[in-house]
């Protein structure tokens, strides 16, 4: 039981360090347009994974995201960016966000070991 409690400690750290992370960077943010293509990614990841585990709500949320993005197809191109474009802190943000979310999926990974 203690361990599921360090655990979970663990990954609220984590979460709250990621909200601080994107707290600071959110203060000189860029107004950017919708990214289209990424709602269609989401979409096309989710219907799967929602049929998979039974969980249909996700599959719908996934037929959606994926709907939007392909209705809105001709601005796929709007917010593509390659990496030699990226400034350096913006390269510096994604590197963070990146290794944030790894560290997050690993935990996660390692609490369900944990519990199980």
């Amino acid at each position: 039981m203690e361990m599921i409690i360090i655990a979970l400690i663990l990954v609220l750290a984590i979460l709250l360090a990621i909200l601080a992370v994107f707290a600071y960077t959110s203060r000189n943010y860029k107004e950017q347009k919708v990214d289209y293509f990424a709602f269609f990614l989401v979409g096309i990841v989710w219907l799967p994974i929602g049929a998979a585990i039974e969980n249909y709500v996700l599959s719908v949320m996934g037929l959606i995201f994926a709907s939007i993005g392909v209705s809105n197809r001709q601005e796929w191109d709007q917010n593509r960016k390659d990496w030699a474009i990226l400034d350096k802190d913006e390269k510096k943000l994604r590197t963070v966000l990146i290794s944030a979310l790894a560290i997050l999926f690993i935990s996660g990974i390692a609490a369900y070991i944990m519990v199980r």
